[in-house]
């Protein structure tokens, strides 16, 4: 995986404009994190990772859901939680964006 944390937030964001029109008016920042399947992007908007993934027609085995910024691949806990960080700031700014 070679895309910075921007660049998959901004994927999954324009992804999300596509097949989900106004989806960041349906995110509570206060509560945004991207490592929580009950407070992730998808599951605002779907109401579950899982319906998301499958409304999205997206998959973690493939890298496809990393490369659009919805999950972070990885077996060390600290780094794998770091990197939640920061997918929850680029989300957080391409939420920003949008509503600006």
């Amino acid at each position: 995986m070679d895309l910075t944390y921007e660049e998959r937030a901004k994927a999954g964001a324009d992804l999300l404009d596509a097949e989900y029109p106004n989806w960041f008016e349906e995110i509570d920042l206060g509560i945004l994190r991207l490592e929580s399947p009950w407070n992730c992007i998808l599951s605002q908007v779907y109401d579950s990772y899982s319906l998301g993934m499958d409304e999205l027609g997206i998959s973690e085995a493939d890298g496809q859901a990393a490369n659009l910024g919805f999950f972070e691949p990885g077996n060390d806990p600290e780094i794998y939680m770091l990197g939640y960080e920061k997918l929850t700031e680029a989300w957080t700014a391409e939420i920003n964006k949008r509503r600006n």
